[in-house]
């Protein structure tokens, strides 16, 4: 049975402020490799945040104000503006990777370079036409939470890790049977090859500020096979937050 957007998430898609807005993702955007930057995943927050997921986006253009930006990542307003548009320029270099059995296939994020708009602090992005079916007329499939949820976030990782594991979170667990699967979804793929690195390096920071700075409580556990650590097995308990909220579609 296909899900269809809940009447809170369609309420929350018409709040006042940019901390209001929900961010929509098709699952298999979600589960894609994009290895990103900090601020290319607060810009491509920002913008999904802007598109009615119910909807078609009839120009595949979406405009974010720096003032928009700053408000929405709790940044210096005199600053936002540059830290936008170098997300921006470097966007439009960044590609998204789809592992399908055996099988890759890579579009980009944005189709043009990003159009700005002299003496009015704001960027326009422009999405390819491979995005909008992940992003828009969505019915099922898909995950959404609160882009507040991950304003306080100050690592790639962490926002990584809490898309990946915000979608399981009615579940209360997501186990990722091999390390390799699990560096592909981080966007780390072929890096962290000793797992004393990758936890030092990645899974503990980031599991940190989930902890400290997210709706989500979070711990883990290393799959072991014989003495070898082969996988990780996560648990998520969503904090008594009853505004901050994400839905699964169906798988």
């Amino acid at each position: 049975m296909a899900n269809k957007l809940p009447k809170k998430v369609s309420k929350n898609l018409e709040g006042t402020g940019p901390l209001e807005h929900l961010v929509v993702k098709q699952n298999n955007l979600l589960e894609a490799s994009s290895p990103l930057s900090l601020d290319e995943h607060r810009l491509i927050i920002s913008a999904i945040a802007k598109v009615d997921p119910r909807k078609k986006l009839p120009s595949k253009q979406v405009n974010i104000t720096a003032l928009e930006y700053a408000e929405s990542w709790g940044l210096d307003p005199k600053t936002a503006y540059q830290q936008l548009k170098r997300a921006a320029e470097s966007l439009y270099h960044q590609s998204i990777v789809f592992d399908r059995h055996n099988a890759t296939e890579e579009f980009r994020w944005i189709q043009r370079k990003t159009i700005y708009k002299r003496g009015a602090g704001q960027v326009t992005i422009t999405f390819t036409d491979d995005v909008l079916p992940y992003i828009t007329e969505l019915h099922r499939n898909f995950t959404s939470y609160q882009q507040r949820n991950v304003r306080h976030l100050r690592s790639a990782h962490s926002v990584r890790l809490y898309e990946l594991l915000v979608r399981f979170s009615d579940q209360g667990h997501r186990r990722f049977a091999e390390l390799d699967d699990f560096r592909f979804s981080m966007d780390i793929a072929g890096k962290y090859a000793d797992y004393k690195n990758l936890r030092k390096r990645v899974i503990d920071p980031a599991v940190a500020e989930l902890c400290a700075h997210t709706d989500l409580d979070v711990a883990y556990l290393p799959i072991k096979r014989g003495r070898r650590i082969t996988g990780l097995e996560f648990s998520m308990v969503r904090k008594s937050q009853p505004d901050l909220f994400a839905v699964e579609g169906e798988s």
